[in-house]
């Protein structure tokens, strides 16, 4: 039930109680938490994020064969379904 609903029930006297009341302060606690959490974090859910790495991509053609293999910090190498998959695991 929306809280606005059992928020009107509970100041009706024959329906509404003490315990009714506290549990609503509680209900209505949690929700502001994770209002605030979720207002908090809607920049980053929302944003449209570019990263640009271009000074490692030129520095990759002046390594050499082996220091790419060794170094292999080329992105474009990442298998990023497998890799995102991991990460989320991994939190």
């Amino acid at each position: 039930m929306p809280l606005q609903a059992m928020n009107a029930l509970s100041k009706l006297p024959i329906v509404g109680s003490k315990t009714m009341n506290k549990n609503l302060e509680k209900m209505l606690k949690v929700y502001l938490t994770f209002y605030t959490a979720s207002k908090r974090i809607e920049w980053i859910e929302t944003g449209n994020w570019k990263f640009i790495n271009q000074k490692i991509m030129d520095i990759i053609p002046m390594l050499s064969k082996e220091e790419q293999f060794e170094f292999d910090c080329d992105p474009r190498n990442i298998e990023w379904k497998q890799y995102i998959r991991d990460y989320c695991i991994g939190l």
